[in-house]
């Protein structure tokens, strides 16, 4: 008979780093070749530039719980700025004593020469998002549906690279792929593969590549189309509706600047369109060609995404940058300052906060005993690492589902519990708890009497076995 479950109380100890994890570099392409900067290639844009049309001036279902699950909720503590700086430190609960913090401790707004307070920008629309967890540090008019000019062309390259994954595709031009405004001067009848296209579309902004990428992955571009809306609304991307893949003015094609800061997350998780968002300048076709994003020469981390202009949306942003284990994602819509409201966003961004381990995968949790075992006590440990950025002051707590015993048999990997991490009510992250080794059932070993009585029943050995066992 299970027991009732007490409820736990332990300490979390925030690790006051996160190391970063980088990803394996992407394989430069045999059909595309990066110009060095010192190279007579082109520059990066200046502000004299004149705006084209279309392009910016340069410028599980939760698994059932194995055992009689006691949920426990850990005190708040703040982040320890003088915490062992071990990967072995974890912020879940280690110990079962717990203190609780002074009260009134104050947030990072509140601390006296804390984090400098946000700047003012000149967007009618902005916002600041971590990428890994969508935390937003910092918003304006973040859900207003707006024009977005070729920040649109962000979702033209996801649903080509999903649609499509065969980069070496190729598209033959048709008259119909001609466009105004910014333009990787396609030719009629010329041929260029799907990633040379993408290069086109994301550092050159054109207009025509769009079209070329639309209606070669679909065949024609009223499906891609159409692809392009299913795929916002995956994303979850409530504010937008495309009219076309690339960006010039239309009746009904907007988002906002928190739909396309969810699409830059997106973006930033595959691989092959964050190296190219990313890429300075390319040699691609036969062209020369410069990214718009002024930011990749003046920010230090920055990680590309991008540029937008027409004459009724203005000038569109969407921009990446890392730091010290985490990216910040900044929108902003209809701003005549972009690029220093980017910057200072960014540095108010990694100064109010940083990323901070919650807990690191595979790392014991604690043993639980174990009853109708030949094994006492059995292993618990985390699924996955949890993270997330916090400011210095800010306070985690612990919620702990979790059985203070289990019953035999225990299967290694099977569910044990769940732990959730909460920033005042709002839950932040969570992990299973598995047990880390299997625990068999403690037959009990029948004497040769009940071996015999079990084989006159037809159950357990052959008589003859144990009557030579006997002699």
């Amino acid at each position: 008979m299970k027991r009732i479950c007490a409820a736990l109380l332990a300490a979390i100890v925030l690790c006051p780093f996160c190391l970063g994890v980088e990803g394996p570099e992407v394989p430069e392409s045999p059909r595309v070749a990066e110009v060095p900067e010192s190279s007579a290639g082109p520059e990066a844009p200046t502000d004299s530039e004149s705006p084209e049309a279309g392009e910016a001036p340069a410028g599980p279902e939760s698994p059932k719980v194995s055992g009689n699950p006691a949920v426990s909720e850990d005190p708040e503590v703040s982040a320890d700025p003088g915490a062992s700086e071990s990967p072995e430190v974890l912020a879940v609960p280690e110990s079962p004593e717990a203190s609780e913090p002074p009260e009134g401790s104050a947030g990072p707004e509140e601390e006296t020469g804390g984090p400098a307070p946000a700047p003012a920008v000149s967007a009618a629309s902005a916002i600041l998002m971590e990428a890994s967890t969508g935390r937003v540090l910092f918003e304006k008019e973040a859900h207003t549906p707006r024009l977005i000019a070729s920040t649109t062309k962000l979702m033209t390259a996801l649903v080509a690279v999903e649609s499509t994954p065969d980069l070496q595709s190729v598209v033959e031009v048709k008259r119909e792929y001609q466009a105004e405004g910014s333009s990787m001067y396609l030719k009629v009848g010329e041929e260029l593969t799907l990633e040379e296209l993408l290069y086109g579309l994301l550092l050159a902004s054109g207009n025509d590549a769009a079209l070329a990428i639309a209606g070669g992955c679909a065949g024609d571009v009223e499906t891609f189309v159409g692809w392009m809306n299913e795929k916002a609304a995956e994303l979850g991307m409530e504010d937008t509706h495309f009219e076309n893949p690339n960006g010039l003015d239309q009746e009904g094609h907007l988002s906002s600047a928190y739909d396309l800061a969810l699409l830059g997350r997106a973006v930033l998780e595959n691989e092959t369109l964050r190296k190219i968002v990313s890429t300075k300048t390319a040699t691609v076709a036969g062209r020369s060609l410069a990214n718009h994003n002024k930011l990749l020469w003046r920010y230090e981390g920055c990680v590309g995404l991008k540029t937008g202009y027409t004459d009724a949306a203005g000038r569109t942003l969407v921009s990446g940058a890392e730091r010290e284990g985490m990216t910040l994602i900044c929108v902003t819509l209809k701003d005549r300052d972009d690029w220093d409201d980017h910057a200072a966003l960014f540095d108010y961004g990694f100064g109010l906060c940083r990323m901070q381990p919650l807990c690191r995968a595979g790392k014991v949790f604690r043993s639980l005993e174990v009853r109708g075992s030949v094994l006492p006590t059995v292993e618990v440990v985390t699924a996955r690492a949890v993270a997330y950025p916090l400011g210095g002051e800010e306070k985690v707590r612990a919620l702990i589902t979790l059985p203070d015993m289990v019953q035999a048999p225990v299967e290694e990997g099977a569910i044990a519990g769940k732990l959730t991490f909460l920033l005042g009510e709002e839950p932040i992250g969570e992990t299973y708890l598995l047990y880390a080794g299997s625990c068999p059932v403690n037959e009990p070993k029948l004497s040769l009497f009940e071996r015999i009585f079990q084989s006159l029943r037809g159950e357990g050995e052959p008589l003859a076995a144990l009557s030579m066992e006997r002699g």
